[in-house]
């Protein structure tokens, strides 16, 4: 559940199974209710499975969410949404408390003095089988069909329709370059190849954002190393 906050000045959440393209931040101080102040070390992109005022299912793309693993509850901030759009606005008005753009308006449901998006029932089995691609090291949907058909006890799960983007970035190919049949170099170090990758995100635990390697072309040894900053 995503509760709207007013007061945070940052989107947040405390799972980190909610995050896609994950990035090392801060780490940041969040200050809470109390004095009591969090930490986030790391942020990314979520998508909230909704529905607009008409009913129908949307997905709302909230980018830059900060990952707090003590958060009590995930935050929508107001303050975030207006400063990301020109045309986005906030609205409490009695009855009719609403998110919108020009293009998209979700009717907010109240909880006492909270308010919260409404949660998409068509899409809500498909979230489950996200959470558990996630957590399974983003298995294929046939491995987690066939757990589930293995074990009778576990909720049968929608298999979803969606495109895991992680997924789709790290598991994509490219046709290999056409193997040379000759070499024209008779002593090491003659010809060095050498090539730079990067820039990757999130970056390592050591903080490295690109990588080059280089190649004999007489011995073909490899070398790579790992750079946090590159000249260009």
């Amino acid at each position: 559940m995503w509760l709207v906050d007013s007061a945070c000045t940052a989107h947040m959440t405390n799972e980190l199974s909610d995050l896609s393209k994950i990035r090392r931040v801060g780490p940041i101080e969040v200050e809470c209710g109390g004095s009591t102040i969090l930490e986030a070390t790391q942020c990314g992109n979520v998508s909230i499975h909704t529905r607009d005022s008409s009913g129908n299912n949307i997905v709302v793309v909230l980018n830059d969410v900060l990952f707090v693993p003590k958060l009590g509850k995930r935050l929508f901030s107001v303050k975030k949404f207006i400063s990301s759009g020109a045309n986005h606005r906030v609205s409490f008005s009695g009855s009719r408390n609403t998110i919108a753009t020009d293009e998209v308006e979700v009717l907010l449901h109240e909880q006492g003095d909270l308010f919260s998006f409404p949660r998409s029932a068509a899409t809500t089995l498909s979230a489950v089988s996200q959470l558990w691609h996630r957590r399974l090291g983003h298995v294929n949907q046939a491995t987690i069909k066939r757990i589930l058909d293995s074990n009778p006890d576990l909720k049968k799960q929608k298999t979803p329709d969606h495109i895991c983007e992680d997924c789709a970035e790290t598991k994509s190919v490219r046709a290999s370059f056409p193997k040379s049949t000759s070499s024209t170099t008779t002593r090491k170090l003659e010809l060095v190849h050498s090539d730079v990758w990067g820039k990757i995100d999130p970056m390592s635990l050591g903080g490295a954002q690109y990588a080059v390697i280089f190649v004999d072309d007489f011995t073909r040894i490899k070398k790579l190393y790992f750079m946090e900053v590159t000249c260009t």
